[in-house]
């Protein structure tokens, strides 16, 4: 059922959380919440997962396949152009491959792109032994926050993190911890703490980052949906730049009238909801993931995609509901990997695939910002 949404007056000027901020970080948050106000450009900045390091058949993943240039996207390699915000996994820089993507964060900045990062933690124990970020054992955020020795396992893992972003304090780089911590699949999931137990963590992680001199992120906070419990674990708006939401499509998807709302109003719907928010808040909006894995529904690229960054779409749609349009877009809209062999795991156009037709229609609305465009 279509809610009717409650505008709420603009906050002011833009103001990131961090005061102590690089002047780097400075000038992207600017231009990430000016991108998101500007109307003249009517641009969204198009992200992927993992650009340079991956793609269909294709793979980097040690410091030594570093050639000293990035290697092409699939995007580059389809359509000549890349990525204007790329993004990375702590999880996932280890020993043989820091310096690769330490070097690739550098390029990207460079050449007048956006490094994202988020954090895919594996659950602990205070032995230091690890699993994976889906092993939901243990209650460990609420043993973080009450027990000092593993606070101190903790406060190890964010100050490796620490390491390396201080390595790279002149690059800006947002950062999205915890995500989709309003489902239940990660340790720090909604089932495994309580809402004041999640805050917390965030704000340990901040101050713990800012104790070690870490002052080149801007703090990304990201849903999965955006529904009646996105503020529920909010660590606070003197906690978070942007407000994100993480967004798949199931491979079916339909706009059966008989089945009620469509899976592409309901998106419509929770757009508006997040730019609603995002004007209240004063925060900058952005689709932080987003995809429909193996790309099967055929106009994906003009109506799932494009729809929350059009102007015009926006505001004929409000219109047809008697509500005002929120009048911002999203900042950024960041598509997930393209696996190297899955027959199915990718979510970026690449060379042959068959939704490039549609995708060039993309391209036709100008509507999208690559690397360069902003």
């Amino acid at each position: 059922m279509l809610l009717v949404l409650v505008i709420f007056g603009a906050g002011g000027a833009e103001a990131q959380v961090d005061g102590a901020s690089t002047p780097e970080a400075r000038d992207l948050y600017r231009r990430l919440y000016r991108l998101s106000r500007d109307e003249a450009t009517g641009k969204t900045i198009y992200g992927q997962q993992s650009a340079h390091l991956e793609g269909r058949g294709w793979s980097v993943s040690k410091d030594s396949d570093w050639s000293g240039n990035l290697p092409e996207s699939d995007l580059h390699r389809a359509f000549g152009r890349d990525p204007g915000l790329v993004g990375f996994d702590f999880s996932q820089i280890g020993p043989g491959s820091m310096i690769l993507q330490e070097k690739q964060m550098r390029a990207i900045h460079q050449a007048g792109g956006v490094v994202e990062l988020s954090w895919h933690m594996p659950n602990f124990k205070v032995d230091g032994s690890e699993t994976n970020a889906w092993d939901t054992s243990g209650n460990t955020v609420r043993k973080i926050l009450s027990d000092q020795a593993m606070k101190t396992v903790f406060f190890s893992k964010i100050d490796a993190l620490a390491s390396f972003l201080f390595r790279l304090r002149d690059v800006p780089v947002v950062f999205r911890p915890w995500h989709e911590h309003n489902y239940s699949w990660f340790w720090w999931g909604k089932a495994h703490c309580t809402p004041e137990e999640y805050r917390s963590l965030w704000r340990l992680t901040m101050s713990r980052l800012g104790s070690k001199g870490v002052h080149n992120l801007i703090y990304a906070y990201s849903p999965n949906n955006v529904e009646a419990d996105y503020f529920e674990r909010y660590p606070g708006d003197g906690s978070v730049d942007i407000l994100g939401v993480d967004m798949y499509f199931k491979s079916t998807l339909s706009n059966l009238a008989t089945l009620g709302p469509s899976p592409l109003d309901e998106w419509k719907m929770d757009v508006i909801r997040l730019l609603n928010a995002a004007v209240r808040k004063n925060k900058i909006p952005a689709v932080t993931e987003f995809g429909n894995e193996g790309i099967t529904y055929p106009k994906f690229w003009t109506d799932y995609f494009s729809w929350p960054i059009e102007r015009a779409g926006m505001d004929q749609f409000t219109t047809s509901l008697g509500i005002r349009s929120p009048g911002i877009k999203m900042a950024f809209s960041m598509l997930w990997r393209n696996d190297p062999v899955s027959a199915i795991h990718f979510f970026s156009p690449f060379p042959g695939a068959p939704e490039n037709a549609n995708f060039k229609q993309l391209l036709d609305k100008h509507v999208v910002a690559f690397r360069g465009d902003f």
